[in-house]
């Protein structure tokens, strides 16, 4: 629906629907196996993920989960960015980008994007494993706790070094494998 008196823009099935930061840009997944993104309400990509798809989730990255783990994925050309063995249930990202909380079954992990870094290796392709790009991510905490929401409140004005890690295991295992 636009804006506009909620008339009808685009419509079809899917069996989950995931929005990109970019509001004009979203994803479905179409079947376990196809994953469609759509800019504008027209269809932009069409891809089979490696792993098959069980779960998609929208933000800086699209990420889709799969018996596997969780992949994440470039809006723009499909490729992929970063394959991590986990199984989230929830994937939030700040407004900027820069943090991702990804949350399991029994605790969640605070993880930072270095997109600087992503960008350098996805123009000279050096560093690129089966998993993605190895330095894609910088994992900063795990906590043992249940999410079931969550949200990113007033980013601009904290620094990361203000962060209490004091009840953080700084446990990168998740990145290692």
């Amino acid at each position: 629906y636009t804006a506009m008196a909620l008339r009808n823009k685009s419509f079809g099935s899917a069996q989950e629907f995931a929005w990109a930061h970019d509001s004009s840009e979203y994803a479905i997944r179409e079947s376990n196996s196809i994953v469609k993104i759509f800019k504008n309400f027209k269809e932009k990509k069409s891809f089979k993920p490696d792993f098959g798809a069980e779960s998609i989730y929208g933000g800086f990255l699209l990420g889709v989960r799969s018996v596997n783990g969780l992949a994440f994925y470039d809006w723009d050309n499909t490729e992929l960015i970063r394959r991590i063995e986990i199984q989230p249930k929830h994937i939030f990202w700040s407004d900027s980008g820069e943090l991702v909380c990804i949350a399991t079954e029994e605790s969640f992990f605070i993880l930072k994007y270095l997109s600087e870094k992503v960008l350098a290796v996805q123009e000279t392709h050096e560093g690129v494993t089966e998993d993605g790009i190895e330095d894609a991510f910088e994992v900063l905490g795990e906590i043992q706790e249940i999410v079931k929401t969550g949200l990113w409140v007033d980013l601009d004005n904290l620094e990361l070094e203000d962060i209490d890690t004091t009840d953080i295991n700084l446990d990168e295992d998740i990145l290692d494998d």
